[in-house]
């Protein structure tokens, strides 16, 4: 009996030992399902980061630049993705994303679905540069959204977005940490017909998406842009605000747009008035294609503007300027029917003027007048009918600022001269000297065909006549302007002078100046305007033959420009 009942208890205490071993045989397998598992959600979650991550690196400058993520497929192609896909847009977690980014949007979802393009992990792994991809992609790189084609289930859930998962990267860090600190950048691009405005937001932060709301100062509703480049019709001066959210404002900023087509350095791209027009009037004049508007210390208050309409008439009658590339000034004179008339004319003692038209005017018993074909081997001007008919048709012509300085090609610049040359001095005379002791041939040749798109001049008879009674009109210091004397005995650099009126320097001092006036005198047959630093008995209007071939240190010249 005794050895029954040990055998007994041995048997049962054996099968009580098996199904232990079995239990936790049972409980590891499942620990180790589960960590399997959990891993495996692990690594779909850092891949899917990294994916995000990368698209919302790259989104801004992808759609700035125009570049395109995702492949095209062909048919075949399309059909061997078509399940992969359908899971994707038939999955109520992905629906419930994109639902809530479609309302935020006021769009609908399959509008926003459009917007998706596939990306193999062979194509994303080269394109963007990663090692290695265990799942294929569908990307919205507008709206930087990713979904994964290959879900992951974890814990009874299907996984395809990082939305889905609460202590992921990308709500952290792009939902949760958005401040409103930032600013933006704003670029405009002239275009064939309006301006291109992009907008470059500065924020601490990645934000997918930006709204952009404009209008025009003095107009009451503002309109809305979903992308950060867009197209306005008019120029002007608009209110520009940028926001994320109520929440994510980068504020508002004022811009003005001027009508003018110019480059990033502010030189006009095509002849054109300072509000848009292409053709010019007295008080409206083109800016020609090369040149800026000049608005600084020197010019005395003769202000262009905005932008957005003509110059004030008291602003053109101050001297209007313009600049070139090669740093030549010229300043406008207006000329209408009314107040300023281009002529030839005299003046007395006291500044008063007679017109003289194209008359020969007598002066020492010799005659002066501008003739379309030279008598004696002076060379006239270019055309003189010409210039005639373009001050008519634009409302004016352009006066160089400065008398002549050398410019590297043998042609004339208008600038503040970097050196003088005198009798006691070395006679040769280098880039940016002043321009004296030149012949008028030679001056005549450097001031023709200064420019491409508008016509240069020496200057003539008209123009400097005419300029005159522009000055003692409107300039209120200049006082009988026809009658200035110079003589002090020293020349100077242009601009270093007290000789100057409605922003024109030394017409009345420095060097007297050649121009394209004949004389019907073989031996003396050009005409030279203006006094100088010799002589005290020339003035402003004077007129004085003398040989074409003649070089003296007290005579250089001046262009004029039209069009």
């Amino acid at each position: 009996m005794k050895n029954n009942g040990e055998r007994g208890i041995t048997l049962i205490a054996l099968v009580a030992t098996i199904i232990v071993i079995f239990i936790i045989a049972g409980i590891t397998v499942k620990t180790g399902v589960d960590t399997v598992k959990s891993a495996q959600f692990m690594s779909f979650q850092a891949e899917l980061t990294m994916v995000q991550s990368k698209i919302n690196e790259i989104s801004v400058e992808y759609i700035r630049e125009n570049k395109t993520l995702g492949v095209e497929l062909t048919t075949y192609e399309e059909m061997i993705w078509e399940e992969k896909e359908q899971a994707v847009w038939n999955s109520k977690e992905v629906n419930e994303v994109l639902e809530k980014k479609a309302a935020d949007k006021n769009i609908s979802v399959e509008e926003l679905k459009k917007g998706f393009r596939l990306c193999p992990k062979e194509y994303l792994a080269d394109k963007l540069e990663f090692d290695k991809l265990e799942r294929n992609y569908f990307i919205n790189l507008e709206d930087t959204i990713v979904i994964a084609l290959e879900k992951c289930t974890y814990e009874g859930k299907d996984y395809y977005m990082l939305e889905q998962i609460e202590s992921s990267l990308y709500n952290v860090t792009y939902n949760n940490q958005i401040t409103s600190n930032g600013t933006f950048e704003v670029e405009i691009k002239p275009l064939i017909s309006g301006y291109q405005i992009t907008i470059t937001p500065k924020h601490d932060k990645y934000v997918s998406k930006w709204q952009v709301k404009y209008k025009l100062k003095d107009e009451e509703d503002w309109k809305t842009e979903e992308n950060l480049t867009f197209d306005v019709d008019v120029p002007g001066t608009y209110d520009i605000q940028v926001l994320h959210s109520p929440d994510v404002d980068l504020g508002t900023q004022t811009i003005t747009i001027k009508a003018g087509q110019t480059d990033e350095d502010g030189y006009y791209t095509q002849n054109s008035t300072i509000n848009g027009r292409t053709q010019s009037t007295a008080y409206n004049p083109v800016i020609p294609k090369g040149f800026k508007p000049l608005e600084d210390e020197t010019t005395r208050g003769a202000i262009w503007g905005n932008g957005l309409s003509a110059p004030t008439r008291e602003a053109v009658n101050s001297g209007l300027v313009i600049e070139n590339r090669d740093g030549s000034q010229y300043v406008w004179i207006p000329v209408d029917t009314a107040e300023i008339k281009l002529n030839r004319y005299t003046f007395d003692e006291n500044g008063n003027v007679q017109v003289q038209g194209n008359a020969p005017i007598s002066v020492e018993d010799k005659f002066f007048e501008e003739m379309e074909t030279s008598l004696y081997g002076n060379t006239p001007a270019t055309s003189i009918k010409k210039f005639k008919e373009s001050v008519q048709n634009n409302g004016g012509y352009y006066i160089a600022r400065y008398e002549a300085s050398k410019r590297e090609d043998g042609k004339a610049l208008s600038i503040v001269s970097q050196g003088i040359s005198t009798e006691s001095e070395d006679n040769e005379i280098n880039t940016k000297m002043l321009w004296n002791n030149v012949s008028q041939s030679e001056a005549s040749n450097a001031c023709q065909e200064l420019y491409t798109d508008i016509k240069s001049d020496l200057i003539n008879s008209y123009a400097w006549d005419t300029a005159i009674v522009f000055i003692q009109k409107y300039d209120n210091v200049v006082k009988n302007y026809s009658n200035r004397k110079d003589g002090n005995g020293t020349l100077k650099n242009t601009g270093d002078t007290e000789d100057i009126g409605c922003n024109i320097y030394n017409m009345g001092s420095n060097c007297s100046e050649w121009t394209t006036e004949s004389v019907n005198d073989p031996d003396t047959q050009s005409s030279v305007r203006g006094s100088n630093y010799l002589e005290n008995e020339k003035v402003t209007s004077s007129r004085v033959k003398t040989n074409k071939e003649s070089k003296a240190y007290n005579i250089g010249f001046r262009s004029i420009l039209y069009w």
